[in-house]
């Protein structure tokens, strides 16, 4: 069970719900992508936390997709992404191939700042109510079988 879920799913959200220090050599260790925004660590600096910043994981870049990867994709009704990494990735395969990757119908984040990246692209983007895999696939959903915007389960908006 965790001692702490915010209200929002997000990093700015996290930092706002996370409780200010109790002692005077109070450190929170953060695992994170090489590429990670410093949403979080920032926030829990400004409350008083010694932050380690420590790289888990890195996002490398997958290798340009087979004829019949991109013709899988030609068929696709969606496209869904987790974070603004993948949406970067999916980019640079688009360029690298040499020949454009499609773009399904349907492009669904998992939250604003993923569909931000996405929108940066040039990809329309159907975002999910909250940062949550549950409400993804509401969205997803919602949007596949022609929901309205901003509406329904998922709450999707474009």
């Amino acid at each position: 069970m965790p001692d702490l879920v915010a209200r929002r799913s997000s990093a700015a959200g996290l930092g706002e719900a996370f409780p200010a220090p109790t002692g005077p050599d109070a450190t929170v260790l953060f695992p994170a992508s090489a590429g990670a925004r410093p949403t979080l660590p920032a926030a829990l600096r400004q409350k008083g936390w010694a932050v380690d910043v420590v790289v888990a994981y890195r996002t490398v870049p997958a290798q340009a997709p087979s004829a019949s990867t991109v013709r899988e994709l030609e068929a696709a009704s969606a496209l869904t992404f987790a974070s603004p990494s993948a949406v970067d990735a999916y980019v640079s395969l688009r360029t690298e191939a040499g020949l454009p990757l499609p773009i399904p119908p349907v492009v669904a984040c998992i939250g604003p700042v993923t569909a931000d990246a996405a929108r940066a692209a040039g990809l329309g983007a159907v975002v999910a109510a909250r940062a949550a895999v549950a409400d993804l696939v509401a969205a997803l959903t919602d949007a596949l079988a022609g929901g309205v915007p901003g509406g329904g389960r998922g709450a999707a908006r474009r």
